[in-house]
């Protein structure tokens, strides 16, 4: 079978193992977990399912190392400027792949996109396994908390909850706030940032856990 024509990394032939319900041997090199993997019932009969799988371990393996590059600590003074700077970094990322350089004022759609990219990272840093489970629609476990909050995944894979504002004529965001995990620094951040910028009044568009 050539599912395997890329150098998988060890760490992610055992999360794939894992994702697919399979024993892992203990001490297993890269080459069983690839036979085991090639060899197994799910892989036979549903072999994209298994692609799709390692699509998203990957996506969420580059997402990481971002975030881990990145450190949430470095961006706190683009976030505390977040109306006029947060996305020029992530422009002058653009810029260095696309070889296509923009200037001038960040538009909407740039700052969105960091924005995303940052509540992404985020939340999957605290809620993996709900978000895995969602992508899976599996169950939330009981002992998640946010268990009864409604939780889903939007377009963006952005964990938003649910509930009785789904019907209101407010706007998406606030129909359906994304879900921040209480205590983290973005969280702060963002907290700081709206309420300064709304003179002490509102409430940001997320619901902290």
């Amino acid at each position: 079978m050539a599912f395997f024509k890329l150098n998988y990394k060890k760490t992610e032939l055992i999360r794939l193992a894992e994702e697919m319900g399979l024993e892992i041997p203990a001490e297993a090199k890269v080459i069983q977990l690839k036979n085991l993997i090639e060899s197994s019932d799910l892989c036979r009969d549903d072999i994209d399912f298994v692609r799709e799988l390692m699509s998203n371990i990957q996506e969420e393996k580059r997402e990481e190392i971002e975030f881990q590059k990145l450190k949430l600590s470095q961006f706190e003074k683009e976030l505390e400027l977040i109306n006029a700077k947060k996305g020029y970094v992530l422009r002058f990322l653009n810029n260095l792949k696309q070889y296509v350089i923009l200037s001038g004022s960040l538009s909407a759609s740039e700052l969105d996109l960091v924005e995303t990219k940052l509540i992404r990272m985020a939340q999957r840093e605290i809620f993996s396994a709900e978000i895995r489970n969602l992508h899976d629609h599996k169950i939330i476990l009981p002992n998640s908390k946010i268990q009864n909050l409604n939780p889903f995944l939007d377009r963006d894979g952005i964990l938003r909850i649910g509930g009785l504002l789904g019907n209101s004529d407010l706007p998406y965001v606030a129909k359906y706030p994304a879900n921040l995990p209480s205590n983290h620094k973005l969280t702060n951040i963002i907290i700081m940032y709206f309420h300064k910028k709304n003179l002490h009044l509102g409430h940001p568009p997320f619901y902290t856990v």
